[in-house]
């Protein structure tokens, strides 16, 4: 799935494992699933602040595809969120080779 252009909020509801590329979004992007592992693509220069919510949710970051710390900014107008149970957002910058 991509997403590019657009303002506002998206919503985008599944249960099963997702990969998405976010090439371009002004506002929210909320990621609802349960039981799944999800990753999300983001531009190097995107600014956003990651929002977990619901049961036994996680989020993490990498960077050329390794573990990396929180690189999200709190006071950012752009936001990605995840909601659910037991399910994993990955934020990623840069995809793996």
């Amino acid at each position: 799935m991509s997403l590019k252009g657009g303002k506002g909020e998206v919503e985008i509801n599944s249960n099963l494992d997702m990969v998405i590329y976010l090439i371009s979004h002004e506002g929210a992007v909320d990621i609802n699933q349960i039981s799944a592992t999800s990753k999300i693509y983001i531009p190097d220069d995107y600014v956003f602040r990651a929002v977990k919510k619901g049961i036994a949710t996680s989020i993490s970051f990498e960077k050329q595809g390794k573990p990396v710390s929180d690189y999200s900014q709190e006071d950012a107008d752009n936001y990605i969120e995840l909601n659910g149970m037991k399910s994993e957002l990955i934020i990623a910058k840069e995809r793996e080779n």
